[in-house]
């Protein structure tokens, strides 16, 4: 199994922890601290930033106590909970960018109260997920209960729930980390199915690359119709700067509605505005910046490219799990590529519907990407494409590790330097039976002469070679003609 598929970022060797001489603190009183730390830090920002514009603004009478609920309505948002208003009118669109500092958080949180409790075994991740669930879900119900702005508030047997579900996936996987528990159990699964869910994971963040590249590709191209919004109404610098803040904590909400129709499947910003590679409907829309990019009519050509991009992230994908499955069998490998299709196609679903949601009354009652279209879409575009590629992948021919006869390159056999006795020259040669005559008794005696290697033709010629130098091995003399 080549050593690649164990790489990660903490391949060292697993050690036990160093016994600590601290005593652990109980389970509750952990989650608590944590999860009270964690609120805090993630709903300050908030909060601070609709105190300072509400102390910017000259005309506001509201006390300081309704910018302060204002920024907790912004915390819960930020947990998908909804916001009742007047008039049928809901906020529930959530700022993705701070759904992220929230998780990032409640991950540390568990992480702070496994330590805290000393947790050893597997089961403690799961004491401590639920621990910080309940604490943190608590906290979520003080908020919406203290939070409650005239007719704006959020619903209690929903902001409970919202944030314990949230605090038990993040938690959790914060206290899987402190025994590395994380990676035993991504060890434990097969390698088709580790293949599969890397490669899913890889084409999402893929997907994600390009609909980042499409967003801000759209609102640049339209940057006259982006300065007359942001100048639109004399918001002044406060009012700008707020403006600014609102457009990042919704640019990921936005990116994943450019997921969605890098895909195919397209966005709604309510009832009379569709925006997808097919179609293309615009009726009255809110005035924001980040809206300015949105295409006022049909792209043609443009849109088809678009298109081809998810079906060549899936071909790239399947040959990807092609190669890293190479050594197992067919079986394996195409149940790595349903493991990566299925992956890529869930991910993209639950993102799509976090990116959803109303904003509004009646006519914005439903804005953004439908997660079930999303979650087919992107099963039928990346994970056949998937699916083909790693067929293709895996059927092209194999050249032949042994090379043909005709393939080999001549070996050539270089003799080894003969080694010469060693003698000592005088000016009289002395006969020496071992290396047989010498010139002298060669001329007296011609039956001892060396016999010629092939005789020659009467009238012809022979090849007289002259006579070795006294000390070789074999003397020549040249052979009298008949």
């Amino acid at each position: 199994m080549p050593r690649s598929f164990h790489a990660t970022a903490r391949s060292a060797p697993l050690r036990p922890a160093a016994p600590s001489k601290r005593r652990p603190v109980p389970l509750f009183i952990a989650a608590g601290v944590s999860s009270l730390w964690a609120a805090l830090v993630s709903a300050a920002p908030m909060v601070m930033v609709t105190v300072l514009v509400w102390g910017a603004d000259s005309r506001s009478t509201a006390p300081l106590t309704s910018a302060v609920k204002v920024g907790l309505n912004g915390w819960l948002l930020g947990h998908g909970v909804q916001l009742p208003m007047a008039d049928g009118v809901k906020i529930g669109l959530a700022p993705l960018l701070w759904t992220a500092l929230i998780c990032w958080r409640l991950v540390l949180a568990g992480t702070g109260t496994a330590r805290a409790i000393g947790a050893v075994r597997r089961g403690d991740v799961l004491r401590v997920a639920v621990a910080v669930a309940v604490c943190y879900g608590l906290l979520g119900t003080g908020v919406a209960i203290y939070a409650r702005l005239g007719d704006t508030h959020a619903a209690l047997w929903w902001a409970g729930p919202a944030c314990g579900a949230v605090a038990f996936i993040t938690a959790g996987y914060g206290a899987s980390r402190v025994g590395d528990w994380d990676l035993k159990l991504w060890r434990g699964f097969p390698l088709w199915l580790r293949v599969g869910a890397s490669c899913g994971a890889a084409s999402m963040a893929a997907i994600g690359t390009v609909g980042a590249l499409l967003m801000i590709a759209s609102v640049l191209s339209e940057e006259s119709r982006l300065r007359s919004i942001f100048t639109a109404g004399s918001p002044g610098v406060v009012g700008g700067i707020g403006l600014f803040v609102l457009c990042l904590l919704y640019a990921p909400t936005v990116l994943l509605w450019c997921c969605a129709y890098v895909v195919g499947s397209g966005f709604a910003l309510g009832a009379d505005t569709r925006v997808s590679p097919f179609e293309v409907e615009i009726g009255p829309i809110p005035t924001f910046p980040l809206l300015a990019g949105l295409p006022s009519g049909d792209l043609g050509g443009f849109a088809y490219a678009v298109l081809a991009v998810p079906v060549l992230i899936g071909l790239v994908s399947g040959v990807m799990v092609a190669r890293r499955t190479a050594d197992v069998s067919w079986l394996d490998a195409v149940g790595a590529a349903l493991v990566a299709a299925i992956v890529t196609s869930a991910l993209h679903g639950l993102l799509a519907f976090a990116a959803g949601g109303p904003l509004g009354a009646e006519r914005l009652s439903t804005v953004g990407p439908s997660a079930w279209r999303v979650t087919l879409m992107t099963a039928l575009v990346v994970g056949v494409s998937s699916l083909i590629g790693c067929v293709i992948w895996r059927l092209r021919p194999r050249r032949s590790a042994v090379k043909p006869a005709d393939e080999v390159a001549p070996v050539s056999v270089v003799p080894a330097p003969r080694a010469e006795p060693e003698q000592q020259v005088t000016s009289e040669a002395s006969p020496d039976p071992q290396r047989g005559p010498t010139p002298e008794r060669a001329m007296s005696d011609p039956s001892e002469a060396p016999e010629p290697s092939a005789k020659p033709e009467v009238g012809g010629t022979v090849d007289v070679k002259e006579p070795a130098p006294a000390g070789d091995e074999k003397s020549a003399m040249p052979k009298p003609v008949e």
